[in-house]
């Protein structure tokens, strides 16, 4: 396995432990709200191309809505992935589930966040997933930036992460990010 996925993995998780520890709620000015968009669109003012952040769609309750806003426009701008999907709700595992699709260099990297009433809930649903997943064939992995609230399994070239977070979205969720790679 190449250490491309595994420093994008490892950059993701310190966006969100960093996020989580400092508490980051997710605030909404009335320049931020949220309008329905396709991926970003890219302008060029120079002959270096610059890419123009379009505040990306996310269908669903307005607490959640901000705080994937904010979430999908950091991945964007600080690590450079394209929307292939924007977060919408859904079903998935028996709870309400948003998932965000995103893309970089024509690697695949989906977000399923799982919103919870607590902290303690979050982490009772990543225990109740994990399982989930080896059943799937996913192996656990240990990567040198091991969390212990964090769970990393890989299956082929995919690798996916499992954690509870308290507020890096303004609310409590569990929170699943599945990465492949492609050669």
């Amino acid at each position: 396995m190449q250490l491309k996925p595994i420093s994008t993995i490892a950059v993701l998780l310190l966006l969100i432990v960093s996020l989580s520890v400092t508490g980051c709620t997710a605030s909404q000015t009335p320049s931020q709200n949220p309008t329905a968009s396709a991926a970003p669109q890219v302008s060029t003012v120079s002959p270096t191309p610059v890419a123009t952040v379009a505040t990306p769609s996310v269908s669903g309750d307005e607490e959640v809505t901000n705080g994937l806003t904010v979430w999908t426009n950091m991945i964007i701008e600080k690590l450079d992935y394209s929307v292939t999907a924007p977060f919408k709700k859904t079903s998935l595992n028996g709870k309400e589930v948003y998932v965000g699709k995103f893309q970089k260099q024509g690697n695949p990297y989906e977000d399923h966040v799982y919103p919870m009433k607590s902290y303690a809930d979050a982490t009772n649903f990543k225990e109740i997933l994990i399982p989930k997943y080896k059943n799937q064939g996913y192996v656990r992995y240990y990567p040198a930036t091991e969390d212990s609230n964090i769970w990393y399994g890989t299956k082929g070239n995919t690798i996916v992460m499992i954690s509870a977070v308290k507020t890096t979205f303004g609310f409590p969720a569990t929170w699943v990010e599945i990465s492949s790679i492609t050669d």
